[in-house]
């Protein structure tokens, strides 16, 4: 996904007449840590010798206990049958690396026959007794098989006591088939009061076919402050998908102290298929005490729950938390959960829910709604859209009593074949309102009874094939421009589903996609090819001219040798023109000019317009022989 910068260009025109060179000066200054090499494990590698070479390599225990700050160690293809504890320690900047050398899926810890209770199949931990545990790195490797399991993970990160755990990334990694009782993926445990686990990092990891219940795939618990999941995949497994804790009973750390799961982020996640078989509602995505977690772009589907931001334990409580941008589709019960589970749990506060898409969940129809609100407060819902199946009574949210200040605003909902004035399910008991008569029936209701959602839209969305899970929306689509400016957030970091920066418009897009002008002329030439910045400066025809820049003239971006249209004025003596598209009004052409090096960029020329036949426009810029000394033009997509 393409982290955009606002606006896409493609330099097409540049001349230096006075300047030929450019000289630029660099220094690379390389430093290596002492005795740092590549080590070299096999299978039927030894403890002795030194390991860099393959004709006499390590054993895996090997590594794990001899390794030094600024090793590679290249693990070889094979299965290596056992647990593993990681007891060396990098330092910043020059950690060690645990690194699978074949292809993915070729280096595998095999845990059959192994009996699991409170370790992993790696463990990394940090006590009392070995109280250093830093710069780690676990790179490409498939840990399986591990079925007797009683309260372990296939990777468990532990910090106990006055023990130091920081700076973790695992990368890449497969975690299946973890069998038995509070079997699970991984684990990241912060049991120590003193030292809060710092700098975890779960790229691009997948996680399957485990056994968490009653506990969860992938967890980060207590004493933890700092971590992002980022591009995971978490499937098929009998309890919550990914969890972030607070104040979970038998966790040492105090949470009202603050001791609890924070600071992180989830993003590019893809959850699906959790579901608990004794019935008891599992999320894919969970926040259960947790504060301060952005969880975005993901998406969440076959599950009991999509995302639930909750608080299960007494006194505890939810905030700070912003779920954006994730869709959340097909689940079994409801897409979004938010607030503690009663009065005598915790509760939810000053949460944020914006631009996500609520789409056709409740596929059991049991205890089925879009959007359940349990025990929660100052709460605020908005630019999201959301899009139950098309029942015979659609239920788009309930909200039970023990509410209070709860904010809708600026949301699109829809169901086929309903309208604003149709039956539908809005219950709606806040305390705040009047919880002996409780709301609502249709949308209408809903907004003239609560004063809720101002903004909002009751319309069909116009997604471009929802049929085909594509929730692009289409130029003519309601949500267009109608969303809200979020107030107190940054809009020029704020990114779309695709990656593509909000806001391309007088005001953000509801829902996920953010269409950009140019989205239709994209569809219609790339299919099957992501919008992006990189994309927009690609030359497909290799004819020299990018396809923006093709698109703005008129001419197809796929047909070589078309005409661009540029070019000068009377020989160049009055200056120069671009013949446009009249249809091409996503992107504009700017052209500066100067004499000076130093000044060429404040200010771009204003172009004189004409229309000559053809559906075309003809952009005119008129410059003296002096200011041409230097020229730059630039295509863009219009901001």
């Amino acid at each position: 996904m393409y982290q955009g910068t606002g606006y896409s260009k493609f330099l097409f025109f540049m001349s230096f007449l006075r300047f030929s060179c450019l000289f630029c000066l660099c220094f690379l200054i390389l430093v290596n840590p002492a005795l740092a090499l590549t080590r070299f494990v096999t299978v039927t590698g030894s403890t002795a010798g030194p390991g860099d070479t393959l004709a006499q390599p390590w054993s895996l225990a090997k590594a794990c206990s001899s390794a030094v700050a600024g090793d590679v160690v290249m693990v070889q293809p094979g299965v290596y049958l056992g647990k593993f504890e990681i007891l060396v320690s990098g330092t910043e900047g020059n950690p060690i690396t645990f690194r699978a050398a074949g292809p993915a899926g070729s280096v595998v810890i095999d845990g059959t026959g192994q009996p699991g209770a409170n370790d992993g199949l790696i463990f990394i931990r940090a006590r009392n007794t070995k109280p250093l545990a830093q710069d780690l790195i676990v790179e490409g490797f498939t840990l399986r098989n591990y079925r007797n399991v009683n309260d372990a993970s296939g990777i468990r990160m532990l910090c106990q006591g006055n023990g130091v755990l920081r700076r973790i990334l695992v990368d890449r990694c497969s975690i299946q088939d973890i069998r038995g009782s509070n079997a699970m993926g991984i684990t990241v445990y912060g049991a120590s009061s003193s030292n809060a686990i710092t700098g975890v990092v779960l790229r691009d990891c997948k996680v399957s076919l485990c056994d968490p219940s009653p506990s969860e795939a992938v967890v980060f618990n207590g004493n933890v402050d700092g971590f992002t999941v980022e591009g995971c995949l978490i499937q098929d497994c009998n309890n919550i998908g990914l969890d972030m804790i607070g104040g979970e009973p038998g966790l040492p750390p105090a949470p009202a102290a603050g001791l609890v799961a924070r600071n992180g982020m989830v993003r590019r996640c893809v959850v699906k298929n959790i579901i608990n078989p004794l019935g008891i509602a599992a999320a894919g995505i969970y926040v259960d005490g947790g504060r301060l977690i952005t969880i975005e772009h993901c998406l969440v589907e076959g599950s009991d729950l999509g995302i639930e931001i909750g608080s299960e334990n007494t006194g505890i409580i939810t905030d700070g938390v912003v779920v954006r941008n994730n869709i959340l589709r097909h689940n079994r019960q409801s897409g979004l959960v938010i607030g503690g589970a009663g009065a005598e749990n915790g509760r939810v506060h000053d949460c944020r829910f914006y631009h996500n898409l609520l789409y056709e969940n409740g596929v059991i129809n049991e205890f089925s709604t879009e959007l359940f609100i349990q025990y929660g407060s100052g709460n605020l819902f908005e630019n999201n859209i959301i899009h139950p199946r098309a029942d015979s009574l659609a239920s788009f949210l309930y909200v039970i009593g023990g509410n209070t200040n709860q904010t809708f605003r600026n949301n699109l909902w829809f169901y086929p074949g309903g309208s604003s004035s149709s039956g539908a399910d809005f219950g709606w008991v806040p305390e705040d309102t009047d919880p002996v008569n409780p709301c609502c029936g249709s949308y209408a209701e809903f907004r003239s009874s609560t004063g809720q959602d101002v903004g909002g839209i009751f319309s069909n969305p116009g997604f471009v094939n929802a049929a085909a899970a594509d929730y692009h929306i289409t130029p003519s689509s309601p949500a267009r421009h109608a969303g809200g400016v979020l107030a107190g957030v940054d809009s020029a970091l704020l990114t779309d589903m695709d990656g593509l920066p909000r806001i391309q418009g007088p005001a953000p897009d509801i829902g996920p996609d953010e269409a950009w002008p140019v989205d239709t002329w994209w569809r219609t030439y790339f299919p099957a090819a992501l919008l992006s910045a990189a994309g927009l400066v690609a030359d497909d025809d290799s004819d020299g001219a990018s396809n923006l820049l093709e698109y703005a003239g008129g001419s197809p971006p796929d047909f070589a040798g078309s005409r661009l249209g540029f070019g000068p004025v009377n020989g160049a003596g009055q200056g120069f023109f671009f013949d446009k598209a009249v249809a091409a009004t996503d992107v504009e052409i700017r052209l500066w000019t100067s004499s000076s090096l130093a000044s060429w960029l404040l200010s771009p020329l204003q172009p004189s317009v004409s229309s000559p036949a053809g559906g075309r426009q003809r952009l005119e810029w008129l410059t003296s022989p002096v200011s041409r000394d230097f020229l730059r033009g630039e295509v863009r997509l219009k901001p």
